[in-house]
Formats: C-alpha cells, sequence, structure tokens
C-alpha cells in the first residue's frame, strides 16, 4: 500500500535520460522499472554503458563475464524494453556501437597516498575520486584501504581508467544538452560518481534509484539515498500525511518484532544471540552495580565513508574508533561503567579492519571495560536493557533503544536523530561530556515518537510494479513481473556455486545455493 505521493509518479511531460552501468539484480531491474514507470507521461531513452568501462558497477572483474556474460544481461533488456514499448510508452534505445572509440588505452598517472588524496583526485576539472574511494571503500569492505597493497593499487588504476572514461561518455551523449533529466544508479560509485559531475555541470537534473531495506520498494528521489538531512525530510513528511492510528499500527508491530529478533526487513543479526545474560556479563555487572553503565554499539561505515558532499563522517572524530577511545575516557573519568558491543557484520569485513577493532578492544578491556566481539552471542537487548545510556554511530539499535525507553546518543548525523526527539546528536567530545553528565536516566521516553522511523523503513520509497524480488532478505535474486530473466543467476551459474560450495570456496551455507 503506498501512504504517500511519490516522486516517480509526478514527473510528467519531461524527457529523460536512463543510465547503467550495472549488470547486477537487483540494479538493472530497477532501471526497467524506473523506465517503464516514467514512460507513462515522459519521452524515456535508456543507454547502457557497462561495456565501455573496464570496471562496470558491482559487477565481476572477470574478463569472461564482462565480455560474454554481461552483453547476454544487456540484451536482455533491450528486448524486454522493446517489448513494451509502444505509442503510450515510448522508451528508445541507444545505441552505443559509434562510442566505443572512447574506451582507449589512457595513462593512470597518481601521487595520491592517504584516502583523502584520492577522494580529491580531478579529470578534466571534475571530480573522480569521491567515486573511486567510495567503490574500492565497497569492494574491499574496508573504510580505510590505505596504505595500498599493490593489487588493490592496480584496481584503483582500473577504476579511475573507468571514471575517465565516464566522463568523456557523459560529454559526448550530454554533448547538445537535450535531456531535462538522467537517471542513476546511486550516485556514489566511480562510473555513476563521475557521469554525474558532467550533467551537474550542464544543468541537467539528476534522478537516482538504488535498493532499499524493504526488498519490495525502491528509492527514487533527485538527491542520493545517503544524503541523511533529505531522508529525514521523507520521515516527517510521512508524519504529516499518514493518519496517527497508522503510524502507531506499523510503528509498534515493527518495533515489537525486531527486539524479538525477527528480521522484519532484513536477516537478523541477533536471531542467534542468547536470550538472557551470560554469567560473564552478569558477573562484571555485579561488581560494577554502583556505577551508572553506558553502552556503545559499533556500526558499518563503508556506505558512508566516501559521499559526494559530506567532506567526513565523523566531522570533530577521527573515526569511530577515535570516538569510542574517548567515550572511554569520559567513562573513566566519570566512574561510569563501558559496555562496547560489536556488529556482528564485522566478521563480513577485511581483516585489516577487523584487527583495527581487535587493536582497540586491548584498550578498552585495559581501561577495564567490558568488550563483545562480534562472534560473541551476548544479547544486544539485554545490554540495551541493563545499561542507563546507549551510544552509537546511528545504528538502528539507536532507535531501538528510544523504543525501549533508554536515552539515545548518536556520535554523528544519521536518519533519525531530529525526527526523533528523545535522541541526541553529540558530535564533539565535550557534547558527549554534556551528555553523559547531564543524563537523567529516570526521563520518560515515550516510545510512540519512535514508531515513524518503522513506518519510513516499511513504507519509503514506492513500491515495485514490474519487477518481484524471489527473496526476503537478500537483493540478489528476482525477476521481471512477467517471468522475464534479466541478471537473476540461471541453472548454469547455480551449478557453478555448487562446484564453489562443494570445494569450499564459494557459499558456506547450502541454503544459499539453493536460494539460487
Amino acid at each position: 500500500m503506498e501512504y504517500t505521493e511519490n516522486t516517480i509518479d509526478k514527473i510528467k511531460g519531461k524527457k529523460i535520460l536512463v543510465v547503467s552501468f550495472t549488470a547486477m539484480t537487483p540494479h538493472l531491474e530497477t532501471s526497467l522499472e524506473v523506465s517503464r514507470r516514467l514512460s507513462k507521461n515522459n519521452l524515456i531513452e535508456y543507454v547502457h554503458l557497462g561495456k565501455h568501462v573496464t570496471r562496470p558497477t558491482m559487477y565481476s572483474k572477470l574478463f569472461i563475464k564482462r565480455k560474454i556474460q554481461m552483453p547476454i544481461r544487456v540484451r536482455r533488456v533491450r528486448n524486454y524494453l522493446e517489448k513494451y514499448s509502444n505509442k503510450q510508452s515510448k522508451i528508445k534505445w541507444i545505441k552505443t556501437a559509434k562510442l566505443s572509440s572512447i574506451n582507449e588505452s589512457r595513462t593512470v598517472k597518481y601521487n595520491f597516498q592517504t584516502l583523502k588524496e584520492l577522494q580529491i583526485l580531478k579529470f578534466k576539472n571534475y571530480n573522480i575520486g569521491v567515486g573511486v574511494a567510495s567503490t574500492i571503500i565497497t569492494d574491499l569492505a574496508d573504510p580505510d584501504p590505505f596504505p595500498l597493497e599493490k593489487k588493490v593499487l592496480n584496481e584503483i588504476k582500473q577504476q579511475i581508467k573507468s571514471a575517465k572514461i565516464s566522463i568523456d561518455l557523459a560529454e559526448l551523449i550530454l554533448k547538445n544538452n537535450t535531456y531535462d533529466a538522467i537517471v542513476l544508479f546511486n550516485g556514489r560509485m566511480t562510473c555513476e560518481h563521475a557521469f554525474k559531475q558532467v550533467a551537474k555541470s550542464k544543468g541537467v537534473k539528476i534522478y537516482f534509484h538504488e535498493r532499499v531495506k524493504n526488498n519490495t520498494r525502491f528509492f527514487f528521489e533527485d538527491y542520493q539515498p545517503h544524503i541523511f538531512d533529505k531522508r529525514k525530510e521523507e520521515m516527517k513528511q510521512m508524519k504529516k500525511e499518514i493518519p496517527n492510528k497508522v503510524i502507531n499500527r506499523i510503528g509498534e508491530d515493527f518495533f515489537k518484532r525486531k527486539v524479538k529478533g525477527d528480521g522484519v526487513f532484513e536477516l537478523s543479526y541477533t536471531k542467534d544471540q542468547v536470550t538472557n545474560t551470560s554469567e560473564k556479563l552478569k558477573t562484571i555487572l555485579q561488581i560494577n552495580n554502583d556505577k551508572k553503565i553506558i553502552s556503545y554499539f559499533t556500526s558499518s561505515d563503508d556506505e558512508y565513508q566516501s559521499i559526494d558532499g559530506v567532506s567526513s563522517r565523523y566531522p570533530f572524530f577521527k573515526d569511530q574508533r577515535s570516538a569510542v577511545k574517548d567515550i572511554a575516557d569520559l567513562a573513566s573519568s566519570l566512574n561510569y561503567f563501558l559496555i562496547v558491543r560489536v556488529h556482528p557484520n564485522l566478521q563480513t569485513k577485511s581483516l585489516e579492519e577487523i584487527n583495527r577493532w581487535s587493536e582497540l578492544s586491548v584498550y578498552i578491556k585495559k581501561k577495564g571495560f567490558h568488550w563483545v566481539s562480534q562472534k560473541d552471542p551476548e544479547s544486544t537487548y539485554d545490554i540495551i536493557n541493563k545499561s542507563s545510556l546507549i551510544i552509537s554511530a546511528g545504528s538502528t539499535v539507536g532507535v531501538e533503544a528510544a523504543y525501549l525507553g533508554k536515552k539515545s546518543i548518536v556520535i554523528t548525523n544519521c536518519f533519525y536523530n531530529g525526527v526523533i526527539p528523545s535522541v541526541v546528536l553529540a558530535e564533539r567530545k565535550e557534547d558527549l561530556r554534556r551528555c553523559l553528565c547531564n543524563s537523567d536516566i529516570n526521563e520518560s521516553i515515550d516510545p510512540e515518537d519512535t514508531y515513524i522511523y518503522g513506518v519510513w523503513i516499511m513504507n519509503n520509497g514506492p513500491q515495485f510494479q514490474y519487477y518481484v524480488p524471489l527473496h526476503e532478505y537478500s537483493v540478489l535474486y528476482g525477476l521481471m513481473k512477467d517471468g522475464t530473466r534479466i541478471a537473476n543467476p540461471g541453472v548454469f551459474q547455480w551449478y557453478i556455486e555448487l562446484i564453489k560450495y562443494l570445494l569450499g570456496i564459494g557459499f558456506k551455507n547450502f541454503e544459499n545455493v539453493g536460494r539460487l
């Protein structure tokens, strides 16, 4: 059900170019959804540029996949769009054979030694470094991959080459500036970020599409999905337009299920945790029963580490780990007891990132505080309930804490501070000290204040009309509504993954192979 009018349905009488550099589910299929939806009231042209760059967005680096598998998927895209293009919904396919000359040999000169130096890299006076950095961080699952290994440096060179080609492609395609708007995936990755720079310079309006946590919907706006203040405006608008009884019903159901360990909108990270406090933590809490308990919950910074227009995720801290050190120092000086709960998804990050947090654990333990590692089954919600105050970097646990009646502090701008009244933003160490000193553990917090976040998570973005996800949580599987397979893995891919599983080099769980 749609509770608010969506941006995609408001656009009328425009000439719009949908640009794609990817060949992965669900992003490729979403570009088709967007094209068909917009074609009802606009003139749509579609161009796929993946074959012209050395690194198509979020796609395999293997030469054979780029040269054989990707063209097959792109051909399916063209066939699908031509099938549904008619007088009422005109979608023009842009042929790109004449653009092949752009993919010429390019030398990549570099002198960057840090992430910030990479981020300011330019080509033809257009920034390309932010997109390259964002892509490398995502690929490596490492928010700071410097100093670079040789293979990583070589990959960065390929990303830089792709960014330069994307600039040239954008200049050629937008040369006569006949479009009212273009549509790109996300906007933060190498090719899209580069293409976006040229569109901006020509004054062309840009819309972005992206997956959302709820697999039945997608993001479509004229701003990127990681711009927190814009996303908060969505929640505020929902609060105005949706009746309170509906907000309360959806929000209450969301949080009740969430704190029980249900996935709700994503695979639950808490379903395998113990129900009650472990004996170890019980003993520790008993020893420190005369102290106020504060808990910090870590989160992943990968997606937010290199965003156009955002200079730093932590403008007043060096990074999240530095902030945790400062919190530990404050807790020690105030005679509080600190628990640090590491997010379970740290297990999926790079070894370098895991080691950085492991080094921090030594510091925290030396302070006499308790560290709950990413593999520890200690209950997240039990820790929340036993704490007087919760601190986070804006992860969902921060709003869950508010729902459970706990004072919640975030150390960086996020999706919900400024929307949920009881959540306090403390971006500086002095702000943290003031919050910790002035925190009233008896302050009454209304759980209903958090409900709008649950409503937003479950209902932001338009519902798919032409694409059908095939898995409750994973975004990697789906078909078009008419049964057309675009990029969803087929039988051949299933056998490959099965062989990799048997060899111990692929999926660790056979259920994941089965879902293919």
